[in-house]
């Protein structure tokens, strides 16, 4: 991608911009179920905008959210930062909180615990389909419960000893 590219690209503070303050909330809270998720794809052209006849913009249901972290031979690094991380291994529940909190939502920590909890009973509840790749939903599972513990999403589950 060019430079100028990147320069016309709008990012997800150009959003916060245009739209009004819940769909604002609604952008970053997209953030931390991608880093759940292991989604490096997460960047300001997957979130769409409904425009109305009356001129009001609001954000479109999610689309395009896709773990990638599982497939071998990616870099591990997602399209944009979260909290200034660009590192999905070493992404922290701190980071999902500063990024979340960096947008003036004041219970950015609370957001972020009860988004990881909701995520984690999900994944508890689904099966992945039998044709899924057999890491995804166990990645998912860890990366999710390292999250909120604080630690690094691609860390290593702590061995029982």
């Amino acid at each position: 991608m060019s430079s100028d590219c990147r320069r016309t690209t709008p990012g997800l503070q150009t959003l916060r911009e245009l739209l009004p303050w819940s769909s604002s909330v609604s952008i970053v809270t997209r953030r931390y179920p991608a880093g759940a998720l292991g989604n490096l794809d997460m960047h300001a052209k997957n979130v769409g905008l409904i425009h109305s006849p009356s001129g009001s913009v609001r954000l479109a249901p999610a689309y395009d959210v896709v773990p990638h972290t599982h497939l071998h031979g990616v870099d591990g690094r997602m399209a944009m930062s979260i909290g200034r991380e660009y590192r999905h291994a070493a992404l922290t529940r701190d980071h999902l909180v500063a990024e979340i909190a960096g947008w003036g939502v004041r219970s950015a920590h609370e957001l972020v615990v009860e988004a990881l909890h909701g995520i984690a009973e999900v994944v508890d509840a689904e099966a992945p389909h039998p044709d899924a790749d057999p890491e995804m939903h166990e990645n998912i599972r860890r990366f999710t419960e390292n999250l909120r513990r604080g630690r690094p999403a691609g860390a290593e589950p702590k061995s029982a000893s």
